[in-house]
């Protein structure tokens, strides 16, 4: 069963590798001024869904906190839980009011209160 395949352009009958040089680089579309941008919102009333409309004190939150960036363990074992991230946050509030840096010792903090 010998059968010869037909080479990709054959069928078509041009080698579109022969019409490079109709190729043209699309155009660089100018973006507004980001002041441009803000201030075209603010005519329009145009507020973000997830931020605070722009004049409003925001309250003084602390930045997430993310225990992988303080030091590294020789924690291997996870738990994983599923929770709200209100619950999450407030986790780790606690912890680090605390001064817990791993979520471990929070925990077990937490464990050792409630078991006396």
């Amino acid at each position: 069963m010998n059968r010869i395949r037909p080479t990709t352009f054959e069928a078509v009958g041009d080698d579109p590798l022969q019409e490079l040089d109709q190729i043209r680089p699309v155009p660089v579309q100018q973006t507004p001024a980001t002041s441009k941008v803000r201030e075209i919102a603010d005519e329009a009333g145009f507020t973000a869904r997830h931020g605070e409309a722009r004049g409003q004190v925001e309250e003084t939150v602390q930045a997430t906190f993310d225990a992988r960036s303080l030091r590294r363990t020789g924690r291997t074992s996870q738990l994983n839980i599923a929770l709200k991230p209100q619950t999450k946050d407030r986790f780790w509030r606690y912890a680090q009011k605390q001064g817990y840096t791993a979520g471990e010792e929070a925990l077990l903090a937490l464990l050792e209160k409630s078991e006396s």
